[in-house]
């Protein structure tokens, strides 16, 4: 089993429907969501697990764009 993770300042409720298309479309990884707190500012982390390293590196770039056109701030960790 493999991971990505994509943080980002982006509340779960604003993420939460696209990303559920995003799990549809991609039956085979699991994509988890982490709402935390931090400095006074609300974010999630945004994590794809799976066995396939070219789905998982896709669904990161995917999520990464949606955090963008949602308006979020990436966070570099």
């Amino acid at each position: 089993m493999r991971s990505r993770t994509v943080t980002a300042l982006v509340t779960e409720s604003q993420i939460a429907a696209p990303l559920g298309e995003l799990q549809s479309k991609h039956p085979d990884v699991d994509i988890g969501s982490y709402p935390f707190a931090r400095d006074g500012r609300v974010g999630t982390s945004l994590v794809v697990r799976g066995t396939n390293i070219s789905s998982l590196d896709s669904l990161q770039v995917a999520i990464r764009d949606l955090v963008h056109e949602l308006g979020g701030e990436l966070i570099d960790e």
